[in-house]
């Protein structure tokens, strides 16, 4: 028997990895059911958590959908016939659990070293000071921008949730490394690969939305983002057939909604 939990928490994002780690199983292990999404309320009265459903699989087939075992039924032999259809399904179900089960491959950045003189490193350094953390910063430049990573002890705290720290980190040191510049220098900071293993939660979670969307025919909003993490969920979704997506409301609380085509 399939085991069933309902967990809440701030976001659905939350709730979800919560459940998972609970129950000990990965995406692609669990049907997901947003039973409730979170609301601030006013002034903190009607405050309300994200509420999800996770049912555990029992067989998938494509993308995950659950698919009952048919029961055995006496039949005549007959010679086997060859079913395009299946054997398309298959290698995509193939493609799909090899990206659900690939580890987050740790990019190496390249460029010319940058050393603390630049005042966008001094500046961070400076940062990782007044909060009393103590690191080790490489930062390159090359032709995407001043790209700069961060490595020591208790990483997490910079990090933050969802990565708020450390965008509002990296924001401030971007207004350091752009002022009185004409043109724009993109910066990026990281630690601990956490940009990329965001980006494949992201790209995961997109996907598994899109799939709820064209099961119930209706409308799928995900969590408030920044611009970059949807772009993520825009992009990761453009080759899956019968949905759209577009982002609604104002900063910062704009995010992506998953459209099914009718």
């Amino acid at each position: 028997m399939s085991r069933i939990l309902e967990i809440e928490g701030k976001t659905i994002d939350e709730a979800i990895f919560r459940g998972l780690e609970q129950m000990g199983l990965s995406f692609d292990e669990v049907e997901i059911e947003i039973l409730q999404e979170s609301s601030k309320g006013f002034l903190g009265i009607g405050k309300t958590s994200a509420k999800v459903k996770l049912t555990e699989r029992e067989k998938t087939d494509d993308w995950g959908t659950v698919k009952a075992t048919p029961k055995p039924e006496k039949r005549e032999s007959r010679p086997a016939k060859t079913n395009t259809s299946n054997n398309t399904n298959a290698k995509r179900n193939q493609r799909r659990e090899a990206f659900e089960n690939a580890p987050v491959v740790k990019k190496e950045i390249v460029g010319r070293p940058v050393g603390e003189d630049d005042p966008a490193v001094a500046f961070l350094r400076g940062m990782l000071t007044s909060m009393g953390i103590e690191a080790s910063l490489k930062a390159v430049m090359n032709e995407n921008g001043l790209y700069i990573e961060i490595s020591g002890e208790n990483m997490g705290q910079i990090i933050g949730y969802r990565g708020e720290t450390l965008d509002a980190m990296q924001y401030l040191t971007s207004l350091v490394a752009n002022k009185g510049k004409d043109d724009y220098l993109r910066v990026t900071l990281d630690t601990e690969n956490y940009r990329a293993k965001r980006e494949q939660t992201l790209v995961r979670l997109g996907r598994r939305l899109a799939d709820k969307a064209l099961k119930s025919g209706r409308r799928v909003s995900l969590e408030p983002m920044n611009p970059y993490e949807r772009r993520i969920i825009h992009s990761s979704l453009q080759d899956i057939k019968g949905v759209t997506t577009v982002s609604e409301g104002e900063e910062p609380n704009r995010r992506v909604v998953i459209i099914p085509e009718r």
